[in-house]
């Protein structure tokens, strides 16, 4: 027969399944999150980027 598990079992398991690779938790008990890294954007004056010698504004800026 299984005993119910009590309120402080769940955490501890719950603890459990976010410890790191060394056996250490997140210090802010949360996982960590990426921070999100935007595209850099071409200038409308800068050279176009497909070669052509042209600026950008000239060449693709339709196309993108």
């Amino acid at each position: 027969m299984k005993v119910p598990l009590s309120v402080a079992d769940i955490a501890q398991a719950s603890r459990e399944r976010y410890k790191d690779r060394h056996g250490h938790y997140p210090s802010s008990g949360l996982m960590k999150i990426k921070p999100y890294i935007a595209e850099t954007k071409i200038g409308r004056n800068e050279p176009c980027h497909c070669g052509s010698g042209k600026k950008f504004k000239k060449c693709c800026i339709n196309k993108s």
